[in-house]
């Protein structure tokens, strides 16, 4: 990302205390400068959507 300075995606599996999988998607932005360096790196983390809705309708009361 740094090098060629273009947005990047990863996407991330893990294991919570519960034992289940949970799924972020990561993308990384690099903010150019004046002399066309990169100055600051820009990462947003997401739960995946289909697993957010599943957490939501845990939470709520049976």
């Amino acid at each position: 990302m740094v090098q060629d300075k273009r947005q990047r995606e990863i996407h991330f599996r893990y294991i919570n205390k519960e034992g289940n999988y949970i799924s972020l998607r990561a993308v990384g932005s690099p903010l150019i400068g004046e002399q066309g360096d990169v100055e600051q790196l820009i990462v947003t983390a997401t739960i995946n959507n289909l697993q957010r809705k599943t957490v939501k309708l845990a939470l709520v009361p049976v």
